[in-house]
């Protein structure tokens, strides 16, 4: 879309880039079974380069997956901020 497009060169260059977090939510167990139901499932988002981050969350059965599709050198970073939400997380 252009207007899609426009808007991320006007934030870019402002640098007011704009980040993404997506709840993709629960996945269907029923969704994902080809004969016997998988033991995980996880949807990813896909991957986005500098200045953009974008990041999502899936569950299946009682977990909780976290996604970014970050290319280095923003890998370790991404890494360190999802181990503070999960510390956040209660037990």
């Amino acid at each position: 879309n252009w207007l899609l497009e426009y808007d991320h060169k006007q934030r870019e260059k402002k640098g007011n880039t704009a980040n993404a977090l997506t709840n993709m939510g629960p996945i269907d167990p029923e969704s994902v079974t080809f004969g016997v139901a998988p033991v995980s499932a996880f949807m990813l988002v896909p991957p986005v380069y500098s200045p953009y981050f974008a990041m999502g969350m899936s569950g299946y059965e009682g977990t909780l997956t976290l996604s970014a599709g970050v290319y280095p050198p923003n890998v370790e970073i991404t890494e360190r901020f999802f181990d503070s939400m999960i510390a956040e997380l209660p037990v």
